[in-house]
């Protein structure tokens, strides 16, 4: 069983970013269409990374090229299955169907690699779901719609991205994955801007500042934490780590005053950081059983 407290600190610190990016999001689609903003986020990512990947590159293998090519496509996939998604359906149908990936990732493990998570990392991954329920609390009829399942989709395939992510990054390769998947993703996201919507921009200093952030810390900085520590723990244990990214983006809506916490809010918020906990107390307490000669699961 792989279990590095430090390395799920800094999932754990990659969820704050993501969290953050909610409402930067917000304050730069106030200025430009959404898919010219994704492209010029990723493209202002992809800029940022090539100073320091690009020598990597260069000696990167016709293996390492394919594997970015799939994470970008992953996460094209994910992004634009969950925008589109929010046109049919509510946010919070969105968000706690997205954190369906808890269930995902350890069904595809197991399918794709026979490796099954260890019983504390599912039972934490199932307190989270039932806080994520509280959180967001979806509402309406229990049949899917059709936003529903495009989220499904976003589920789907952000959890093949931390199954790829977990199989094909290593030290020698990380930074030209890195570049590899941005550069992918960027020309897919212009690809998108082209032919969906009609591109505008009009950037005030708020706007630029939000997009330098969704780029500088929501791409550059959480893509090298992950690709650089969610190797040192198994796909299931970051998938629940993962789930802290609705709390705080909650708490950041909450600081700008775009949000007020109700008792369903604090309770459900609590909920997932104990499933968290469990799942992280539980790969501690199967570590020191590991250490000592006894047999234990992923």
């Amino acid at each position: 069983m792989r279990f590095s407290l430090k390395a799920e600190a800094m999932l754990a610190l990659c969820t704050v970013l993501w969290g953050a990016t909610f409402p930067a999001i917000k304050m730069a689609l106030a200025d430009a269409s959404p898919w010219t903003m994704v492209a010029l986020r990723f493209l202002i990512a992809a800029l940022v990374f090539l100073p320091f990947t690009l020598g990597a590159a260069l000696r990167a293998t016709q293996a390492d090229l394919s594997a970015g090519f799939w994470l970008g496509a992953t996460l094209l996939v994910s992004f634009g299955a969950q925008t589109f998604g929010l046109v049919y359906t509510s946010v919070s149908r969105s968000a706690f169907i997205t954190q369906l990936l808890i269930l995902f990732t350890p069904l595809l493990q197991f399918v794709f690699f026979r490796r099954i998570p260890a019983p504390t990392t599912l039972l934490g991954g199932a307190i989270v779901l039932g806080g994520m329920f509280l959180l967001t609390a979806p509402a309406g009829e229990l049949a899917l719609n059709r936003g529903d399942w495009l989220t499904l989709v976003c589920a789907f395939t952000f959890s093949i991205y931390i199954l790829i992510i977990d199989h094909r990054s290593r030290p020698e390769n990380r930074a030209a994955l890195s570049l590899f998947q941005t550069a992918f993703l960027t020309a897919g996201a212009w690809g998108f801007a082209a032919s969906l919507e009609t591109p505008q921009m009009n950037f005030t200093p708020v706007g630029a500042l939000a997009l330098l952030f969704l780029a500088v810390g929501g791409v550059n900085a959480a893509v090298y934490l992950q690709m650089r520590y969610q190797p040192q723990t198994s796909p299931a244990r970051a998938a629940v780590v993962y789930s802290l990214e609705p709390v705080f983006a909650t708490l950041f809506a909450v600081a700008l005053g775009w949000e007020a916490i109700d008792l369903r809010v604090a309770v459900g918020g609590g909920v997932v950081l104990t499933g968290v906990l469990v799942s992280e107390a539980g790969g501690a307490w199967l570590a020191r059983r590991r250490r000592s000669g006894l047999s234990v699961r992923e």
